[in-house]
């Protein structure tokens, strides 16, 4: 039953853009009960992208988990997990945590540069539920170093919108993970670790940041609707 629940989606967009400099990010202001979460991977093919780029011979569901483990790796806060198996409840708020590759966010058009949307949902300050639905619209592939323009990077991706469902949100520091544009970035910075641990009972050693987005807020009969919507740069 969601009568009581805070429903809050974030659509996510990773840009390409020159660094400039800034801030900690701050909390979504919601929370996993405890510092752990599973993700179900089975919504996503069981092969890899074609191409020849050197990343494109991995899985989507290995590369998944891998940017699991690249977060597990970098802090010790929070332990994220996945499995291979399919979930229930995608784009619901019942059911498991589900990733997976859509035409459509949640059955809401994507936007034209939106690369992925993760779906919350929460009991006050309490996360319960999160999905993660990638743009099957957009041409992906798997790569480290410097991002390219085309096709999109799945494992970054991945990393950055583990990151809003962990709890995050965007950094005004653009050498972050969390930053609200996709950068050389591939793996998770101090600042992306001071956050988590600001949010999960580790010791910070910055101070907060700010968060840049567009908020809409629409009032439904059972719930309270919350959209982050991102422009990608011209």
């Amino acid at each position: 039953m969601i009568l009581s629940h805070r429903i809050f989606r974030y659509y996510l967009l990773l840009l390409i853009c020159i660094p400039c400099q800034s801030a900690l990010s701050e909390s979504l202001g919601v929370q996993w009960p405890k510092p752990s979460a599973t993700f179900l991977t089975g919504g996503l093919p069981a092969n890899g992208p074609a191409g020849s780029l050197p990343g494109n011979t991995e899985t989507w569901r290995g590369t998944a988990a891998e940017a699991a483990n690249r977060w597990n790796d970098a802090q010790s806060v929070f332990k994220l997990t996945t499995s291979n198996a399919i979930g229930s409840g995608n784009c619901k708020s019942f059911g498991d945590n589900n990733l997976s590759f859509s035409s459509t966010a949640c059955s809401n058009a994507f936007g034209a540069n939106t690369l992925a949307v993760t779906a919350g949902w929460s009991s006050e300050t309490t996360l319960i539920k999160a999905d993660i639905i990638f743009n099957s619209n957009k041409t992906w592939a798997i790569y480290d170093g410097p991002i390219r323009f085309s096709p999109e990077d799945f494992r970054r991706v991945t990393m950055h919108e583990l990151g809003h469902a962990m709890g995050l949100a965007h950094t005004t520091t653009s050498s972050a993970l969390m930053f609200t544009s996709a950068s050389n970035t591939f793996l998770p910075t101090l600042d992306d670790v001071n956050s988590l641990e600001a949010i999960y009972g580790g010791e910070s050693s910055n101070g907060g940041g700010s968060i840049s987005y567009l908020l809409l807020s629409i009032l439904s009969i059972r719930s309270l609707r919350f959209v982050r919507a991102h422009k990608k740069a011209g």
